[in-house]
């Protein structure tokens, strides 16, 4: 069966190179594109790799959510990354990633912010909730002595608001309902590579900074009050800033700020 995600466009710049034709790998359907590249890693295949999926019939999003994957309709997205970073500077893959996300869906019509630490959001006003538009989940993978690097991400570009389940419609969002208009997929996924591959090299060659700096700004999150569930309690306060390896910096009622590493936000 030939493969239902259509080609992408060719690649300029730096993703061109860090991303070739040769390494994607375009299948009709899969379990979950994160673990395709994990055995793909295990086998040894090289850095650049990506496989995409029409549909996944095990989509997962953060902290093993499931994803909802109709074929013909989203990006399942997975790369295949060994960055030469410090173990507490891999956080940082996700920030990028996340920001090139936000790049390609505004260049989609998509006024999205970011969620921290890795959710593509659209607040269309001050007074409703924020509605999903894509989430990411990395995963690291051993490789030697070395850490590698699953990095996944879903977006909804060409759902129906009817399309949605029950339990997220009133929270969840694609390009198609944001815009009025179609998704394309195939150049939404080649914006987004274009935008995340210079932020990934950059990445290793500084350190972060050029990444933090935009992370910040593109983040929703920052200046409001947050209810963080770490998953032993909720954090409440204001969030106040991004520690250098990704980390929310919340400010409690009695002025301290706690910086969190990992959990779930509210508003």
């Amino acid at each position: 069966m030939s493969p239902a995600f259509p080609p992408l466009p060719v690649l300029v710049g730096p993703a061109g190179g860090l991303f070739p034709p040769a390494r994607h790998v375009l299948l009709d359907t899969c379990g979950s594109t994160n673990d395709e590249v994990r055995d793909r890693i295990r086998a040894g295949e090289p850095e650049g790799t990506l496989v995409l999926a029409d549909r996944q019939a095990a989509g997962r999003g953060r902290l093993g959510r499931s994803w909802h994957s109709p074929g013909g309709r989203n990006v399942h997205l997975t790369l295949l990354l060994r960055p030469r970073l410090a173990p507490d500077r891999l956080p940082l893959v996700t920030l990028a990633l996340a920001l090139a996300a936000r790049s390609a869906a505004r260049a989609a019509g998509v006024q999205a912010a970011l969620k921290w630490p890795n959710d593509l959001v659209v607040r269309r006003t001050e007074d409703r909730p924020l509605r999903k538009l894509a989430g990411i989940a990395c995963e690291a993978v051993a490789d030697g002595d070395r850490v590698a690097l699953a990095a996944g991400i879903g977006v909804n570009v060409d759902l129906d608001a009817d399309e949605l389940p029950a339990d997220i419609v009133a929270t969840a969002t694609s390009v198609r309902i944001e815009t009025g208009r179609p998704g394309d997929r195939a150049a939404l996924v080649a914006d987004l590579l274009e935008a995340f591959a210079p932020l990934y090299l950059g990445l290793q060659r500084d350190g972060g900074a050029a990444v933090l700096r935009g992370y910040r700004g593109a983040l929703d999150t920052l200046g409001r009050p947050v209810r963080v569930d770490v998953g032993e309690r909720i954090v409440e306060g204001i969030a106040v800033d991004v520690g250098e390896g990704g980390q929310l910096r919340v400010r409690g009622e009695g002025g301290g700020i706690e910086e969190i590493v990992a959990g779930d936000v509210g508003f």
